[in-house]
């Protein structure tokens, strides 16, 4: 019986290798620039980012200024690179356009903008057209009056532009500067379920938590999590890729044929089947884990910086030592008051686990950090270097919580522990909050 539940595993794993590509994804090129002025209609569209794309959903959707899209002759197509598309033109009239773009990069995030560019095509013919008849009849002037007010309407075309223009780029700072907290929760409620439910069966292998006096309250809290992990999965799953399913083509396109859709189903595969094979099979559940930590990582920054190998393997190490540390906290949360006889016995394993997770964050977080960020001042000048640097000091204070807990315990000081475990167990809950940030910005400015 045992062996037939590999089969659900193995599938996962046959969905999953196809994901594996690289580079990392942000805009570099475009062409029309953003907010430039043509005087001669583009034959093409071309957009190219810094790194390769997911060759299966893309899209560039050009519009004129009263919003009327307009129509292509032809589909928008990706380059053999992967890191180019570009959408060829047909004789577009003078006027504002606005551009927009979507792309999945091989991180399984979502990159869209829009952005604005005019075409003045007809303005500088009869600029030419003016500056020829000056020529050919000298003594013919232009009433001073008429060519007063020209100039003036051109000013005022030209200001209207600006303006427009300004309230473009402050609508876009706006919007890139807005925090999405209820996007923000959902994912950290997500790496709490992942982290948990994956540290509670390892700690099942190494303690008599699943079959002694815990079992009941051990099966119950595991029900939970996977119940938390099925819903925030689904739910922050749809939040990041809902502005690509416009219609069933694409979400066919979406769930089959990209990274993100890949990832996203196979850990809803991954957080269903935690109902049916858990608790059954030490060797099942360990593969289990491995495949749910191995998802996560090939969904995130871990899969678009090179050496794409290396950072996944550091990725999965990465989260499986949190989760060791966090359940670990958890556990003693859950039993502390409960069950004194298990606390007992599980504080000395749990003390020298976490000091060799906590070490083993520092070490696979500090190699991450290296590749993923090409200049070391982009630490504190990016955003993401500046979250990073805010989960390093949270990271430092709870090693040093867990430093005082251990004298404590050494001098079974039981409530000096139970401060520091509430302590932990709050800034846990910060450190969830600040990665979910982390996944969600771009390591390059």
């Amino acid at each position: 019986m045992k062996k037939y539940l590999l089969i659900p595993l193995f599938l996962m794993l046959v969905i999953l290798f196809p994901t594996l590509v690289s580079a990392h994804t942000s805009l570099l090129e475009a062409n029309p620039a953003p907010n430039s002025e043509l005087v001669k209609a583009p034959e093409t569209v071309t957009l190219t980012f810094s790194g390769t794309l997911d060759s299966s959903l893309y899209e560039i959707k050009l519009y004129q200024d009263e919003g009327k899209e307009v129509v292509f002759d032809e589909a928008t197509k990706i380059e053999d690179n992967q890191q180019t598309i570009y959408r060829e033109l047909t004789d577009l009239d003078s006027g504002d356009y606005s551009l927009s773009y979507k792309v999945i990069g091989a991180d399984g995030h979502v990159i869209e903008d829009t952005y604005s560019f005019s075409l003045r095509v007809d303005e500088q013919a009869a600029l030419k057209e003016e500056d020829s008849e000056a020529s050919e009849i000298v003594n013919e002037s232009v009433p001073e009056k008429e060519n007063k007010d020209n100039k003036n309407e051109a000013i005022s075309k030209e200001k209207e532009r600006e303006e427009k223009l300004n309230n473009e780029s402050e609508l876009d700072e706006a919007t890139e500067n807005h925090i999405d907290v209820p996007a923000y929760l959902i994912r950290a409620l997500y790496y709490f379920s992942l982290l948990t439910i994956s540290g509670l069966v390892f700690w099942s292998f190494f303690t008599n938590i699943s079959k002694s006096s815990t079992e009941k309250v051990y099966r119950k809290s595991s029900m939970y999590l996977k119940v938390m992990l099925l819903i925030s999965v689904v739910i922050s799953g749809y939040l990041q890729s809902n502005s690509l399913l416009t219609d069933m083509t694409s979400i066919t396109t979406l769930l089959v044929e990209t990274t993100i859709g890949r990832a996203w189903m196979s850990l809803i595969g991954l957080s269903i089947l935690s109902f049916f094979i858990l608790h059954r099979s030490t060797f099942i559940d360990a593969i289990w884990i491995v495949l749910l930590l191995f998802t996560e990582a090939i969904s995130g920054h871990a899969n678009a910086m090179k050496p794409v190998i290396l950072n996944i393997s550091l990725d999965i190490i990465h989260l499986g030592a949190a989760a060791i540390w966090i359940s670990g906290i958890v556990i003693l949360l859950l039993f502390w008051k409960s069950n004194e006889v298990f606390i007992k016995s599980f504080i000395p394993i749990f003390s020298t686990y976490a000091l060799i997770s906590m070490i083993t964050l520092a070490i696979s977080g500090s190699v991450m950090t290296v590749f993923f960020l090409p200049d070391i001042t982009l630490l504190w000048s990016s955003l993401w270097g500046q979250v990073l640097l805010l989960k390093i000091v949270v990271f430092i204070i709870i090693a040093l919580i867990g430093y005082f807990m251990r004298k404590a315990y050494k001098k079974t000081n039981q409530k000096a522990q139970q401060h520091l475990l509430k302590g932990d167990i709050l800034l846990i809950l910060v450190i969830l909050l600040v990665v979910s940030v982390l996944t969600h910005v771009s390591p390059l400015p």
